[in-house]
C-alpha cells in the first residue's frame, strides 16, 4: 500500500500580516506504486515548475502555480504550490 499526501502552500493573513501556510488537502491510499505515481503525475500536469526528488523511503513532488507573494514577517518570497509526498505504508 502506498500513501500520497497532497499539501497546498497558500498566502494567509494572520494579525494583519501576509504569511504562508501549508495545508493538508487530502490523503489517498493506493495498492500499487504505479497507481500512486499516476495520480501525482496527473495533478502535476496542470502546474508549472514541477520537480521530483525520489528516494528509497519517501518521494517528494512539487508543482508551482506561478503566483507569489512576500512574507511580511520574514521578507522572503513565497511561491504558491502543491506538494505531494509518496510513502510506502506498512501492511498489517
Amino acid at each position: 500500500m502506498y500513501r500520497v499526501e497532497e499539501r497546498h502552500l497558500t498566502p494567509y493573513i494572520r494579525k494583519g500580516d501576509l504569511e504562508d501556510t501549508l495545508e493538508l488537502l487530502s490523503v489517498n491510499i493506493f495498492k500499487t506504486k504505479k497507481a500512486a505515481k499516476e495520480f501525482i503525475d496527473t495533478k502535476l500536469r496542470k502546474l508549472n515548475n514541477t520537480s521530483k526528488s525520489p528516494s528509497v523511503l519517501v518521494s517528494y513532488y512539487s508543482g508551482l502555480t506561478g503566483k507569489s507573494w512576500i512574507n511580511e514577517n520574514s521578507g522572503e518570497k513565497c511561491f504558491e504550490g502543491y506538494y505531494y509526498t509518496l510513502k510506502k505504508e506498512a501492511v498489517s
